[in-house]
């Protein structure tokens, strides 16, 4: 929980995470977004996610979420996996 509200990390903004992560944000939740930098830089853009971290940064992201949600393809998850594997550990 961030400052009072509920947190909640969407692996993947793009489209279908984006709009999850838009109707959360619209609910009063605190939304941390990991994706690409420029998807990033235009979901802060649009004020879609509070914070925003690289993949890369997938540990320091997840920190302190009550909920995520991933909504990237497998393969692209595959690619990650070492991250995500640490995350949940």
């Amino acid at each position: 929980m961030i400052e009072g509200k509920s947190a909640v990390a969407v692996i993947g903004v793009g489209l279908i995470g984006g709009s999850l992560a838009w109707a959360f944000k619209n609910a009063g939740y605190h939304i941390t977004g990991v994706s690409r930098p420029t998807t990033l830089a235009r979901a802060s853009e649009m004020k879609i996610i509070d914070r925003g971290f690289d993949y890369s940064e997938m540990r320091s992201a997840l920190s302190g979420s009550d909920y995520i949600f991933i909504s990237v393809s497998y393969t692209h998850l595959r690619a990650h996996e070492t991250s995500l594997h640490l995350v949940c550990r």
